[in-house]
């Protein structure tokens, strides 16, 4: 392995915690690049963008041991361009780069300068890799007249860079957990527009992959993913007992993976956006809709809109109209990911008892209400599992492309899921079918829920009493007189792709 002394140890660690699981697909993309460059000589460039915790640096990390070919891993602290050049030309010799000696001591002006000193006597045979990882933390963080992004002064530099390193045997890697600066980065009207050779997103593990790390079947499986969100170290920590007991474990120490990780990635993302924080927070308590948002914060006008959108850039808050063939404007807002909407709800609120050391106190009480929320949280995840095997040709969901829900306005009616044609309320959106989620943990759904659905129905446009009906429970059916299609948990689990 080819890391500084603080890099091996941070990887020694990894090893020893966490399992590697997954990650076939963005190994073989890494692989196809590096094989690209030795076949032809030429440079490539690769982005990859994930949130923080999520395991690109593990990702990178093991396919360098793959590839074994000379490199220098460099992580970006936050600091002045000055004090980072200094930092790379001192991770420079202790690298396995063919340049690593002759760099030794050089100063460089720009990082123009010290991609070139690295990729120097890169060899066709065995390629030079260069990875710069936090990469949004070597940029400074520019605004135009009318606040919006503008790109970075080293942006430009590396697009100097890489007019030089395209023509040689480097693979040059950008990695960052900023998702909206990676994303941008490579937009038209900034330095890397069309530079990219790749770009890879790296997403937490799936709730597949996540069940196989812990060995967890069915229903379980899923509550576990609901919590720990399939970020790596933190499906790692839950390998087996009860919600209760890992609680109980996890809050009695401040600096737990569990409790601190969601702070660092939204101490990342949002630093200084206090009107954002505070509406996430809100959302993350429960709160759905535009009003309630604006009587839970004070904020609204163009300040909740500038917010709600940036928290959407960040892909930290998604929104959703209901399905049907009538349009509405009753937009529902949650919290995209699962582990961050879990933390926000139950751990944000205790941390202040968490570092006084009492917040295991709050184990038993949040095991009973996670009975309550899992029923809403599993909605998403049920619905992206219903896409996946539709797509897959399952005739259970009636060839539909996309799964939603419906509701009023008022919230008086509400049906679980819709599956439609297409994402967007109007006349041309077409009900494939219709249905009900009942996540109880001691009974199963029986005729009374059928009957609410069918209830529900009535005040839908676009679906009426013979449109197919689709039912998720998890203690099973009982006592249904009409014809349904049921989807167990397991099927859920099984629509994610694991590789």
């Amino acid at each position: 392995m080819r890391w500084d002394s603080n890099r091996l140890g941070v990887q020694l660690v990894w090893s020893r915690m966490v399992r590697f699981v997954g990650r076939g697909l963005e190994l073989r993309a890494l692989e196809a690049e590096f094989d690209e460059c030795r076949n032809t000589g030429e440079g490539r460039l690769i982005t990859i963008r994930g949130r923080r915790q999520v395991g690109k640096s593990a990702l990178v990390e093991r396919w360098l041991e793959n590839c074994d070919s000379p490199s220098v891993f460099f992580e970006a602290h936050g600091y002045t361009e000055t004090r980072e050049l200094l930092r790379f030309r001192d991770a420079l010799p202790a690298s396995s780069l063919p340049s690593a000696q002759q760099a030794a001591g050089v100063a460089f002006v720009d990082w123009q300068a010290a991609l070139l000193a690295a990729a120097a006597n890169a060899t066709r045979e065995r390629p030079s890799v260069i990875v710069l990882d936090e990469f949004p933390d070597l940029c400074d963080k520019l605004r135009d007249a009318d606040g919006n992004p503008a790109p970075s002064p080293q942006e430009g530099t590396i697009r100097a860079a890489w007019r030089i390193l395209q023509k040689m045997p480097v693979v040059l890697v950008l990695v960052g957990s900023n998702l909206a600066m990676m994303t941008r980065l490579t937009t038209y009207g900034f330095p890397l527009f069309g530079r990219p050779t790749r770009q890879l997103l790296v997403a937490p593990l799936s709730p597949l992959e996540a069940a196989r790390m812990t060995g967890r079947i069915g229903d379980e499986a899923l509550d576990a993913y609901l919590v720990t969100g399939g970020f790596p170290r933190i499906v790692d920590l839950w390998r087996g007992g009860s919600l209760e007991s890992f609680l109980r474990r996890e809050l009695s120490d401040p600096s737990s993976e569990f409790v601190a990780a969601a702070g660092r990635i939204l101490d990342g993302e949002l630093p200084t956006a206090v009107a954002a924080r505070t509406i996430l927070s809100v959302i993350g308590a429960g709160e759905r809709t535009h009003k309630g948002i604006v009587d839970g914060t004070g904020i609204e006008g163009k300040h909740l809109s500038y917010s709600l959108r940036l928290l959407a850039d960040k892909n930290i808050v998604s929104s959703v109209l209901p399905l049907s063939t009538a349009r509405s404007d009753a937009r529902r807002y949650r919290v995209g990911d699962p582990y961050l909407r879990f933390w926000l709800r139950f751990i944000d609120p205790i941390r202040g008892e968490i570092g006084r050391g009492i917040g295991a106190t709050n184990a038993s009480r949040i095991a009973r209400q996670f009975l309550d929320y899992s029923g809403t949280a599993i909605e998403p995840i049920v619905r992206s599992a219903m896409e996946r095997m539709s797509a897959a040709g399952d005739p259970r969901f009636g060839g539909a492309r996309v799964v939603g829900g419906f509701w009023t306005k008022d919230n008086q009616v509400e049906i679980d899921l819709v599956g439609a044609n297409r994402d967007d309320p109007g006349a041309e959106l077409q009900v494939a079918f219709i249905g009900t989620i009942k996540w109880r943990a001691h009974k199963p759904l029986d005729g009374r829920d059928m009957s609410a659905l069918e209830s529900a129905t009535a005040r839908m446009a676009g679906a009426n009493p013979s449109t197919p009906v689709v039912a998720v429970s998890r203690q099973g059916f009982d006592q249904i007189a009409r014809p349904f299609a049921a989807v167990p948990a397991e099927d859920i689990i099984a629509a994610f792709p694991a590789d």
